[in-house]
């Protein structure tokens, strides 16, 4: 299971507390092969604020017409939903959360284990159930994959007359 952070909110009538623990769908969230059904993702309002979590239930990907690339469409059931839980000046205040809003273009962002932990440390101060929190070693000794494919081409070579085909 891995924890992400979702900059995609829905209008401000949507955030209310009578939607907990029913499906909703967001469109546009940007493609990660790493999003799994299960996976844990923190809720981030229009302007920076925390309104709740949940746990992704569907992925569906789609060519967006307006983004002119693929996208997701993520249905999350969202395990908490509370307009302003947890207000942007105080998560910008914590320096392990800081980073996740330098780059405003992501809005499908996979957190560490001490950004998890300070995301639930300030849920359970407002008194609200927060997910599990993790060891640190949980997520950050996990390889990351390396993505970069530039370097795989594929160039003919000619052995005992017959051509083969090898990544350099």
């Amino acid at each position: 299971m891995r924890y992400w952070l979702l900059r995609r909110p829905p209008h401000y009538s949507d955030i209310n507390p009578n939607a907990a623990n029913t499906p909703w769908d967001y469109d546009k969230v940007f493609v990660n092969v790493r999003l799994k059904e299960g996976d844990i993702v923190y809720l981030i309002a229009a302007y920076g604020e925390l309104y709740g979590w949940g746990y992704v239930i569907k992925r569906e990907s789609y060519m967006d017409n307006e983004l002119q690339h693929k996208a997701y469409k993520a249905t999350i059931t969202r395990t908490v939903v509370r307009p302003d839980l947890i207000k942007a000046d105080d998560i910008k205040r914590v320096p392990e959360l800081t980073e996740l809003f330098s780059n405003s273009d992501l809005n499908l962002i996979e957190l560490t284990a001490t950004q998890v932990n300070a995301f639930n440390g300030l849920i359970r101060s407002q008194g609200v159930v927060a997910p599990a929190d993790l060891k640190i070693s949980e997520i950050e000794e996990r390889p990351k994959p390396n993505h970069d494919f530039r370097k795989y081409h594929s160039r003919p070579k000619c052995r005992y007359g017959s051509k083969l085909y090898t990544l350099d």
